[in-house]
């Protein structure tokens, strides 16, 4: 009994020993080979199946060749499936770049791309360990699963799917997006796509929708405001003479905002390009910024900018339009957490100051708004002071602000639109206001009223808002209209912005910005200094909402 006993175990030994040489013998070229041929057997057929469905001459015969074709890769692929479930219980995990290398890892997850949806479901967990441990790259692993829940219809989780490179494609919220991507240690989807030299850029018709921007777009508009930079001449300037010393050139009294024509287009230039270098910061085409920019904003120049303010008779220098694109430059540079910015954001601080100042003791004294479509308008300035003060967190020049604009504009009725525009507008005043109120009035319900008497005429089918027509771009008030048309658009998207996707008016008004959008874009080519020094700004505001909250 003894001897049997004895021999039994040996056997039992024998045969473990033999199990362990069949599971635990291959290596990784082993490994290697079987999903190199699994790849090779998964795309045995798929090239010559594409070729036939996209075939401009497809016969009945083709179709039926297909369906041959697409049964004897549904047996492959089965294949490769059982390949692939094998080698995860030989090794105890999911192949990894240590066990096959970084291609083979990378090419496995195309099985299970092609494998049915149950099966993908019963992958993914082996994946996220790999992931996880640095074995699969997360970005390989994103790809995939946005790819699988796009086949179920449901939206990505981490928006690496994008339509021909223009637009993505249906996702979670944005805020959802990257909180999956931090979980995996994947950059914010902003900064993954301005790495791509694209920019994201919410779809306000479709909820969770994008467009993606090339940086071609805002390298156009960042050589418009570079060519004007230091161009001191032609230059319009709005300056009372005191005396014979105050008749000087204009950058003797603007040292760092003497070109662009005139000291506002200098200004929100100087922003546009803050912007771009912002929203693009490692990218080759804007890294000449910079140094331009830290030319002009240095404490010498802004002591200079803030001492001409504070001479006699400038009370309403720039006000307010000029004024609020300071403050929006402004508010740009705190929220860029960059050493040599911050420094740039101190020497701005002192005319910061002069300019609220300026603005508090004016404002009470207003007894009405400034209902135009140029300069002096109102509406369209306190809606950038109002983002300015949110964005420095100001909350003592956020309430006064809203004060006054309650008292100015809460209970209009009736917007005169069909009187718009005038000759020389790049503002509308009826949109303006309804753009800042929406800023004003936080709940949704209580906007949505507001702006029904306010605009009554937004309906469907009524011709409310035509686009505007430069007549002669070259003519420095008749080349307003496209400022207008951009600005119109900008308007109309934030007005839409606060209303219920329910709202009828939301489509209404997002058709009319898109109508507006193309033929104002289409004017911002720099063909004539006229539109040239001042379109790219409105068209890079437009384009990056920065009038919208994100």
């Amino acid at each position: 009994m003894q001897l049997k006993l004895i021999h039994i175990k040996s056997i039992h030994l024998i045969v473990a020993l033999g199990f362990f040489t069949v599971a635990f013998g291959l290596n990784a070229q082993d490994y290697k080979a079987q999903l190199n041929d699994a790849l090779s057997l998964d795309q045995k057929h798929r090239v010559e199946i594409k070729q036939l469905e996209f075939s401009n001459s497809q016969q009945a015969s083709d179709k039926k060749e297909i369906q041959r074709l697409k049964k004897l890769q549904a047996k492959l692929d089965a294949k490769n499936i059982a390949t692939l479930e094998q080698i995860i219980n030989q090794l105890g995990h999911w192949p990894g770049i240590s066990d096959v290398g970084e291609n083979v890892a990378k090419m496995a997850l195309i099985i299970v791309k092609h494998a049915p949806i149950e099966q993908q479901h019963h992958f993914f967990p082996e994946i996220k360990k790999a992931v996880d441990s640095g074995q699969v790259k997360a970005e390989w692993f994103a790809y995939l699963f946005d790819q699988y829940l796009l086949k179920q219809n449901l939206p990505q989780a981490y928006g690496t799917l994008m339509v021909a490179g223009q637009k993505l494609y249906p996702m979670q919220p944005l805020a959802q997006v990257n909180l999956n991507r931090t979980a995996i240690k994947l950059p914010a989807l902003e900064s993954a796509l301005a790495s791509k030299s694209k920019w994201l850029r919410p779809n306000l018709l479709e909820e969770d929708h994008f467009e993606l921007l090339d940086v071609s777009v805002f390298e156009q508009f960042a050589d418009l405001a570079l060519a004007c930079l230091d161009k001191e001449y032609p230059n319009s300037i709005k300056h009372v003479l005191q005396s014979d010393t105050d008749a000087q050139t204009p950058g003797q009294m603007h040292p760092a905002f003497f070109g662009c024509f005139d000291w506002h287009s200098s200004v929100h230039g100087h922003w546009l390009l803050v912007k771009a270098l912002k929203t693009f910061p490692d990218h080759p085409a804007f890294q000449k910024i910079k140094p331009r920019l830290a030319a002009h904003f240095t404490q010498e120049h802004m002591q200079k900018e803030l001492a001409y303010f504070q001479q006699e008779g400038r009370k309403s220098y720039e006000r307010p339009y000029g004024m609020a694109w300071y403050l929006q430059l402004v508010a740009e540079l705190h929220q860029w957490d960059d050493p040599e910015v911050q420094q740039w954001r101190q020497n701005l601080q002192p005319l910061e100051q002069e300019i609220k100042n300026k603005l508090k003791q004016w404002i009470p004294k207003l007894t009405h708004p400034i209902r135009n479509g140029t300069h002096s308008q109102t509406a369209f300035a306190f809606g950038m002071m109002l983002d300015y003060a949110g964005q420095v967190n100001d909350l003592n020049f956020h309430t006064f602000l809203k004060e006054h604009i309650n008292r100015f504009y809460l209970n209009d009725k009736k917007c005169p639109i069909a009187y718009e525009p005038s000759g020389h507008d790049f503002l509308s005043a009826c949109l303006a206001e309804a753009d800042l109120m929406r800023r004003v009035l936080l709940e949704p319900k209580t906007y949505q009223k507001w702006l029904k008497k306010f605009l009554p005429q937004i309906k469907h089918g009524s011709d409310w808002l035509a686009v505007a027509v430069s007549t002669d771009p070259s003519d420095g008030h008749l080349s307003h209209m496209d400022g207008l048309n951009i600005s119109r658009a900008w308007m109309l998207e934030g007005m839409a912005s606060k209303l219920p996707l329910k709202d009828k008016r939301r489509a209404i008004l997002l058709r009319q910005a898109n109508n507006h959008r193309q033929a104002g874009l289409a004017a911002v080519t720099g063909e004539h200094y006229a539109g040239g020094h001042w379109l790219g700004s409105f068209a890079m505001y437009y384009l990056t909402q920065s009038g919208l909250k994100k």
